[in-house]
């Protein structure tokens, strides 16, 4: 009877965890999330991976900086949870992450550092083909070297072009172009003022950090 027992509790604690399993990798991937901010829609995006067993660790981009480290993410009753420290935001809590399946996506609240509240929808990322040799189309110029056509101040426009260099002489707006683009190649000339920060944003989730770091040790933050 002893052994009965044991053999049972042991069902029963692998039945669990199984369930349990399968509830989180149905979490798992990369997801494209849209906040609300004071009416206002911005992207951010998230990634849930696997670390062991049953833990689930990923990846945070907020609307700007770099994607932080998730150490662990919660699921309980359905629902997951997360936190992340301050970055670029305003200084005060860290921000708090809550979410929850939604048909084939995912939905939930962002706590701002300044305590402020905020709705979000998640998709998938959509899986991006790569093909071996692809057939370029011709060249052409994003800046023309006079003026901003061609580009949108996602807020108020703080860029301006001078002999021929567009210039951002304050922190401001984010500058995005009026094309879209599949497979692309891109050359990029930049300079930058002794200690300045700034990069060229990818499809909205990846960052070329343009930044003065010069005889500073290799920082995965900045690729």
């Amino acid at each position: 009877m002893k052994n009965n027992t044991i053999i049972s509790l042991v069902i029963l604690i692998f039945s669990g965890f199984l369930s349990s399993a399968q509830e989180d990798s149905s979490l798992l991937g990369k997801w494209n999330l849209t906040l609300t901010e004071n009416g206002e829609e911005v992207p951010s995006w998230l990634e849930i991976k696997k670390s062991g067993v049953s833990t689930l660790v990923g990846s945070y981009c907020y609307k700007f900086g770099s994607a932080r480290p998730v150490s662990e993410i919660t699921v309980n009753d359905g629902k997951f949870s997360f936190s992340v420290p301050n970055q670029w935001e305003p200084k005060g809590f860290d921000m708090q992450m809550m979410g929850m399946r939604d048909g084939d996506g995912i939905k939930g609240t962002l706590i701002f550092t300044d305590g402020s509240v905020y709705s979000w929808v998640g998709k998938r990322a959509p899986k991006l083909s790569y093909n071996e040799n692809p057939k370029w189309g011709k060249e052409i110029k994003l800046f023309n070297g006079k003026d901003l056509k061609g580009w949108i101040a996602l807020k108020e426009n703080q860029w301006v072009v001078e002999d021929g260099v567009l210039k951002s002489p304050k922190p401001g707006s984010n500058l995005v172009s009026d094309q879209k683009f599949n497979d692309f190649r891109i050359k990029v000339e930049f300079r930058y003022p002794k200690g300045s920060n700034s990069g060229l944003y990818l499809r909205g989730r990846y960052e070329v950090q343009m930044t003065d770091d010069i005889g500073k040790e290799p920082s995965s933050v900045y690729f």
